[in-house]
């Protein structure tokens, strides 16, 4: 999963859930915070036609990302 912003993040998706087409809350993790971020059902039913998911994240330490999620070939 990539993250857009100004420092790194990671994040990890089940691909069961992707292939269930099941919403869900997430974290994106970084060195000394994380930020939350929702897939709805129909963003999961996205991931599994191969089309691109961008979301925002909350805001933690003043600031938010754009998490951009794909499946990987």
């Amino acid at each position: 999963m990539h993250v857009l912003g100004d420092h790194a993040h990671s994040a990890k998706v089940s691909p069961e859930k992707v292939k269930r087409a099941v919403a869900g809350g997430y974290r994106v993790h970084g060195a000394d915070h994380d930020h939350a971020f929702v897939l709805k059902d129909e963003d999961m039913q996205k991931l599994t036609l191969g089309t691109t998911v961008t979301v925002r994240t909350s805001s933690t330490s003043a600031h938010t990302h754009e998490v951009t999620v794909r499946c990987k070939d």
